[in-house]
């Protein structure tokens, strides 16, 4: 499919657009080395996953995928969906509109279907692109740590990598932009019928605030 075929796709009516635009940095952020239009975000077998509905690869947890469905400016449109847990495969997915800058949830199967269109049809492999294939997994198996560090292997022993975390945080300097008194409003609204999610990232919100007040008078006391 090229690009002009890509240009004309349109987003089903049922997948649901996000408030918060997408984040100019996300897909570096989250490591998408595709460069179709449309690639989605899910977490599947223990891992966060991006797709483009061919290709595809695990990221960073720490340092991209929870930082980012877990920002105030993302999380409450995603209560009442799951994009996938250790315990259990996503219902939904995230899809990303990187030509409008936009994010839409859907369910997972619908969200795939949507990204296979963005391809042109199968055939058969030539030998080049067979060969290609077996040379990427000649490359795979010669990763180093750092490598796989920016796949999201071994965080929970090393963590993500100084520079992982620094492109993480200047995503979430972006999205603060939208946390606004009329996005609290539904969290409050949700804590007060009872949603333990909204509870919990209100207070995230809370001890952000009071940790950025500390940081501030101790630098006015230093200087």
């Amino acid at each position: 499919m090229d690009d002009t075929t890509q240009d004309n796709l349109t987003v089903p009516d049922d997948f649901r657009l996000l408030p918060a635009p997408m984040p100019p940095m996300l897909p570096d952020v989250v490591g998408v080395s595709s460069n179709k239009r449309f690639f989605s975000l899910s977490y599947e077998g223990s891992k966060p996953f991006w797709s483009d509905g061919r290709a595809g690869a695990t990221f960073s947890y720490y340092a991209a995928y929870e930082p980012f469905v877990d920002h105030l400016a993302v999380a409450i449109n995603l209560f009442d969906v799951s994009l996938g847990h250790d315990d259990e495969p996503p219902t939904h997915a995230l899809l990303v509109d990187r030509a409008n800058a936009a994010v839409y949830v859907g369910e997972y199967g619908a969200v795939a279907r949507f990204l296979r269109r963005q391809h042109p049809p199968r055939r058969p492999p030539t030998p080049e692109e067979i060969e290609e294939a077996n040379n990427r997994l000649d490359e795979l198996e010669k990763l180093n740590l750092d490598q796989l560090r920016e796949m999201g292997m071994f965080e929970f022993v090393f963590g993500p990598k100084p520079e992982m975390q620094d492109r993480c945080a200047e995503m979430v300097a972006w999205l603060d932009q939208y946390i606004t008194e009329e996005l609290i409003r539904p969290y409050v609204a949700a804590a007060e019928a009872g949603r333990f999610e909204a509870f919990h990232y209100l207070n995230r919100l809370k001890q952000r605030i009071e940790y950025s007040r500390k940081i501030n008078t101790s630098s006015r006391m230093t200087h």
